[in-house]
C-alpha cells in the first residue's frame, strides 16, 4: 500500500510538473520560441529521428494542421516584399540576400513551398539538390536564410498598427478563406505551418535495441523527445485556440463589424479543447491574428463577455447622436439586438463607458451651438 501511494504521488508530482513547464514555454515571444525550435532541430539526434540514410529508420516527421498553410509572403521575395512591413532593417536583408532570392524565384513557388518551407518529405540536403538540379551549397544557402526569416521575426505585425500594438501583440497568423467556403490559418511562422512532430515511440524503442543510437545519444534521447513534446503542445495550443475562434466568431471575421461579436469565454473555449483555462489566457495574451478583410485583432478580443457586448451595443446606439435616455437605450437594446436588461445596468455601463447622459448631451449641445 505505501508503495502504491507513493508511486500514485510521484506520477502526479511529475504531471504537475510538466503541466507548469508547458504553461512556462507557452509563455515565450514568438522569437524565443524559434530560437529554441531551431536548436532542437539543428541538433545531430534531431536530424538523426528525422532523416536517417536509411528511410525506413525515420522515427519523427512533421503533421501539417488540418486547413493550415503557410502566409503567402513566404513565396513573395520581390524588391517591394519589405515596403510597409514595420520590421527594421529587413530591406536590407533582403537587399544582402539577391542571390539566394533569384535561386528561390528559380525553383518556383511549387517546389520551394514542398521542399524547404513545409518539408513535407524530410528530403536531405543531397536529396533536395538533385531534386531541384542546385548544388548542395546552394541548398544549404537557401536553408540558412529560411532559419534566419523564422528567427527575424515572421514579418509579424506588418499591418502597420502603430509602435506601441507591434510591442504589444505578436502577430501568429492570417486568416484566410478558402475556395468553397471555409477558412484556412495561414502561419507567419514556417515551423508553425509544418504542424507537429508525428513521433514513433515503438520504432525509436526498436531502433535503441537494433543500436542504432551510440551510447551519448541514448542519454539525451529522452531530453529530446520532451522538448519535442513541448513545441507539439504550444504549436498544437495556439492552432487549436486560432482554429475554435475562426468557428465561434465566424460572422464578425467574415464582415468586421463589432455587431457580429458574439459572448465567447475563454473558459467556454478551454472546456471545447479540453485545456485548462489558464493555459489558454496564458496562450491568447500578446498574439494576434489578421482577419480575411486584412485588419490585426489581438485574440484577446474575441472573448468579450456579455457585458462587453452590452457595452459595444450602447456604443454604437449613441454614435447615432440622439437624445436616447438610458431607457430609451434599454428599449432599443431589446428591439435591435434582443438583449433583455434594466435600465439601471445601461446607466452603470454608461458610466464605465465614461459616456455621460442624455441630459449632459443635450447641455453640451446647446453649449456647442450656443
Amino acid at each position: 500500500m505505501i508503495n502504491l501511494r507513493h508511486s500514485l504521488k510521484t506520477g502526479t508530482a511529475h504531471r504537475l510538473f510538466l503541466v507548469i513547464k508547458t504553461a512556462n514555454f507557452v509563455e515565450l515571444s514568438e522569437e524565443e520560441f524559434a530560437e529554441f525550435v531551431k536548436d532542437i532541430e539543428e541538433d545531430p539526434l534531431f536530424k538523426k529521428l528525422t532523416c536517417p540514410e536509411d528511410k525506413l529508420r525515420r522515427a519523427v516527421r512533421y503533421k501539417r494542421f488540418p486547413f493550415t498553410d503557410l502566409a503567402p509572403h513566404f513565396c513573395e521575395f520581390d524588391e517591394n516584399i519589405a515596403c510597409g512591413r514595420g520590421i527594421e532593417g529587413l530591406d536590407s536583408f533582403f537587399a544582402d540576400n539577391k542571390k539566394v532570392i533569384r535561386l528561390i524565384k528559380h525553383l518556383g513557388e511549387d517546389r520551394f513551398k514542398n521542399l524547404f518551407l513545409l518539408d513535407e518529405e524530410s528530403l536531405s540536403p543531397d536529396e533536395i539538390a538533385s531534386r531541384c538540379g542546385l548544388t548542395l551549397d546552394d541548398v544549404k544557402e537557401i536553408t540558412g536564410f529560411l532559419k534566419r526569416i523564422d528567427v527575424y521575426g515572421e514579418f509579424e505585425s506588418y499591418a502597420g498598427r502603430g509602435a506601441d500594438f507591434k510591442k504589444r501583440f505578436s502577430k501568429v497568423a492570417a486568416i484566410g478563406i478558402r475556395e468553397g467556403g471555409g477558412f484556412v490559418i495561414q502561419f507567419f511562422s514556417v515551423k508553425a505551418a509544418r504542424g507537429k512532430y508525428l513521433i514513433d515511440y515503438a520504432k525509436i524503442e526498436k531502433l535503441k535495441r537494433e543500436n542504432f543510437f551510440s551510447d551519448a545519444e541514448k542519454r539525451n534521447l529522452g531530453k529530446i523527445i520532451r522538448n519535442m513534446e513541448l513545441i507539439n503542445s504550444r504549436k498544437t495550443m495556439i492552432y487549436r485556440i486560432i482554429e475554435k475562434i475562426t468557428r465561434k466568431q465566424n460572422v464578425y471575421l467574415k464582415s468586421g463589424d463589432t455587431k457580429d461579436i458574439i459572448p465567447f469565454s475563454q473558459k467556454e473555449l478551454a472546456e471545447s479543447i479540453d485545456a485548462d483555462c489558464s493555459m489558454v489566457c496564458r496562450a491568447v495574451v500578446g498574439r494576434s491574428v489578421e482577419s480575411p478583410l486584412g485588419i490585426e485583432i489581438p485574440l484577446i478580443d474575441f472573448f468579450p463577455s456579455r457585458k462587453d457586448i452590452v457595452k459595444l451595443r450602447i456604443s454604437d446606439i449613441l454614435s447615432e447622436e440622439k437624445p436616447y435616455t438610458d431607457e430609451a437605450i434599454r428599449k432599443e437594446l431589446k428591439e435591435r439586438f434582443n438583449i433583455v436588461i434594466s435600465r439601471r445596468s445601461v446607466a452603470s455601463c454608461r458610466k464605465e463607458m465614461s459616456l455621460p447622459s442624455s441630459f449632459e448631451r443635450m447641455k453640451g449641445k446647446v453649449n456647442k451651438f450656443g
